[in-house]
């Protein structure tokens, strides 16, 4: 468990420190910005309480928001996120890769189920911030044009550093 938690310490301390320092200063088109911080919360170990995931998602947006001066929206939208986590994870992946004392984590399921559970929740976080930041449901074509290209990039940025972080030797389906 200790192991487990480090490891969670570090990912969230190096994604919040690239996520402040590098991807929060990028600006494609002017708008579209990646947040490949929500790897951090892909990753949490499934086998940790409920409760601590929602606590994790709330601490991990609020330091987002708190340098990125946005006022709780993330917090919310992670927070979002991990509320849903539990039933995405139920349909796109097996209940195998996930009971017990697994993490749930790309090395022990393929790519491809992988990129599902992360797109969909990243989807869900960038709709619900989007939908704070434009504060209007009659703008829901806006809020839609902009998540959706805005989780594809994150997604993305998310899989990399899931491949660049993988432990060598390892083979993948």
């Amino acid at each position: 468990m200790s192991s487990e938690l480090f490891s969670l310490l570090w990912r969230l301390g190096l994604g919040l420190f690239l996520q402040v320092t590098l991807f929060s200063k990028i600006s494609f088109l002017g708008w579209l910005s990646p947040y490949p911080y929500l790897w951090v919360l892909l990753l949490y170990p499934y086998q940790f309480p409920r409760w601590t995931s929602l606590l994790f998602g709330f601490v991990t947006g609020l330091i987002v928001d708190l340098f990125l001066n946005t006022g709780g929206m993330h917090a919310s939208a992670c927070v979002w996120m991990m509320t849903m986590r539990g039933y995405v994870l139920s349909f796109s992946v097996p209940q195998s890769s996930y009971e017990g004392d697994s993490t749930f984590d790309i090395e022990e399921i393929e790519i491809p189920r992988f990129a599902t559970y992360s797109g969909i929740l990243i989807l869900l976080h960038h709709i619900w911030l989007f939908t704070l930041e434009i504060f209007q449901f009659s703008k829901l074509p806006v809020v839609i044009f902009k998540a959706v290209p805005a989780a594809l990039m994150s997604l993305v940025f998310v899989l990399i550093f899931r491949l660049l972080l993988i432990k060598s030797g390892r083979k993948y389906k």
